[in-house]
């Protein structure tokens, strides 16, 4: 039991179990708190993990240390600080609800979870932020702002560089040359572990299919980059106009999919290429094999009827801890550096690769 909990605590879930519990009054003005030492007893982690909780909380005003008698939770004076309010962009309008669902639920669960806190929320519409002197009255009053990068292009908004305004971008793949605070997945760490068993399958090539936006080519250059290191050299790229007709793909590659392992960078095309390939009668991870990035099926959008593609994931709840938590760290602290973080991804095994073996 112990080992578990070791290999899945993190600061984040130790801070947020403390705030629940002050929140919602199981601890009481001037209660005693744990000490760091007591903390990294009690969850069985390192000392400096225990230490990172304890302030995230005195960075929320939530707990004091006293000098020489410990750490207490706050008054309610001091609890009563001012209502921060907090600018979003972490949504952009499809046709299509799926993909509309699929793209803002992680979004909308960190809006939530703000409101939780006392945040008072003002949406930004993503075209606000092509000109300066359209997003300044957005900007007026708030404290700080966050992004998410798949509801907005940022990379030619040259006039977000001279911004004075804590801002966090979350959601993205790509690192944004933009001097703020990011949460970005590590593609890598799930793309090995893809490759190393794509390598014992002994498969002759790699076919990589991409959206043409720079999310979708962070992922085409990390999937390329680890199969390369595990020795596959026929790779072929597709790049696929968004949005596309990628059930029409998924009937061509059926033609010549045998023995290749077919990555799908984005969930908006993993689906099609499924339903393609099963109306020509392929049958999955024997005629096909087929490997998805996003998991919306983790999320709980399900486009089949049951959860059916290998996927390449990351845990959005650990995205928007971290997301939350360097949001208020600049609040509370502001410096002059930007943080970067990145959230390990991860391969989940389901019908269309890897189940034979």
């Amino acid at each position: 039991m112990k080992k578990s909990v070791r290999r899945t605590v993190t600061y984040l879930e130790i801070a947020e179990q403390l705030r629940q519990e002050i929140l919602e009054g199981k601890l009481k003005p001037g209660t005693p708190v744990l000490s760091s030492r007591e903390l990294a007893r009690v969850f069985g982690v390192s000392l400096s993990t225990a230490h990172k909780a304890a302030n995230c909380l005195v960075r929320e005003s939530l707990i004091c240390r006293r000098q020489g008698s410990g750490t207490f939770v706050n008054s309610p004076t001091a609890l009563r600080g001012r209502i921060l309010r907090i600018g979003c962009t972490i949504r952009k309008e499809f046709k299509n609800m799926k993909i509309a669902q699929m793209l803002s639920i992680p979004g909308i669960r960190l809006v939530n979870r703000l409101r939780g806190a006392g945040c008072r929320i003002r949406f930004i519409p993503c075209n606000a932020y092509a000109d300066a002197a359209e997003l300044e009255p957005f900007l007026k009053g708030l404290d700080g702002l966050l992004i998410s990068t798949i509801a907005v292009d940022l990379l030619e908004c040259v006039h977000m560089h001279s911004l004075r305004l804590p801002v966090v971008l979350f959601q993205g793949d790509y690192e944004s040359t933009l001097p703020f605070h990011q949460v970005l997945p590590d593609h890598m760490t799930g793309m090995r572990d893809l490759f190393e068993r794509a390598r014992r399958e002994h498969f002759q090539g790699v076919v990589v299919v991409y959206p043409d936006h720079a999310n979708g080519y962070a992922r085409r250059d990390a999937c390329i980059l680890a199969a390369k290191e595990y020795g596959f050299m026929e790779i072929e790229g597709i790049e696929a106009e968004h949005p596309a007709n990628f059930y029409k793909l998924g009937l061509e590659l059926a033609r010549r999919c045998s023995r290749r392992l077919i990555v799908s960078c984005t969930d908006l095309a993993t689906f099609d290429l499924i339903h393609a390939f099963h109306d020509v009668g392929l049958e999955p991870d024997r005629e096909y094999h087929l490997v998805g990035y996003d998991d919306v099926e983790g999320i709980g959008v399900s486009p089949l009827a049951e959860p059916t593609a290998t996927a390449l994931s990351v845990d959005r709840a650990a995205i928007n801890r971290y997301a939350e938590e360097l949001l208020f760290s600049e609040l509370r602290n502001p410096s002059s550096c930007s943080r970067i973080i990145r959230v390990p991804t991860k391969l989940i095994i389901r019908k269309t690769a890897f189940t034979q073996t």
